[in-house]
């Protein structure tokens, strides 16, 4: 069992920093290459508001991908911490469900809205969504299996408090 939690413990870690190196990566590119991509797709906003929203995005998904390192990542001391920081995860799957319709609902918008081969485009939401929708269940996943696991934890050292031993020493 434990062979299968440290498995999709390094996938859970994987998928938060890829995801938030991806995102970072794609901000610059559209924050570098925003005049030739708004000509290219051919639409104009005012006051740079599409920089604006993806800044508002990228920083709200690099928040929950470091809550979602933070929660899966190991404790090495023995005290069993890990399972005590189930609920930080709990952020990045909704702001990530959230992303996913976001991501299905551009790629059917860019389906019809393109013409020709531009609407081949819309693969790459849909993509993207389809994989993220994978790692958003083993997430959920990994979630259920730690707080699973904190309940087992808690039920067997319930009476073991060091102060209640009655061989301990006053």
């Amino acid at each position: 069992m434990s062979g299968r939690c440290c498995q999709i413990r390094t996938g859970v870690l994987f998928l938060g920093f890829s995801l938030g190196s991806f995102e970072l990566t794609l901000w610059v590119m559209l924050y570098t290459f925003r005049a030739g991509l708004r000509e290219a797709l051919g639409y104009s906003v005012k006051h740079e508001q599409d920089l604006a929203v993806a800044s508002l995005v990228i920083t709200i998904d690099f928040i929950v991908n470091v809550l979602l390192i933070c929660g899966a990542n190991k404790d090495y001391s023995g005290r069993r911490k890990d399972l005590r920081r189930w609920g930080w995860m709990i952020p990045w799957a909704f702001v990530y469900g959230v992303n996913i319709l976001g991501l299905f609902a551009g790629s059917i918008v860019m389906f019809y809205s393109f013409v020709g081969a531009w609407k081949t485009l819309g693969l790459i939401p849909l993509f993207l969504g389809v994989g993220v929708l994978i790692g958003h269940c083993c997430v959920i996943f990994f979630i259920i299996e730690q707080k699973a696991d904190l309940e087992i934890y808690i039920m067997q050292h319930q009476g073991q408090n060091p102060g209640s031993d009655p061989n301990s020493p006053s």
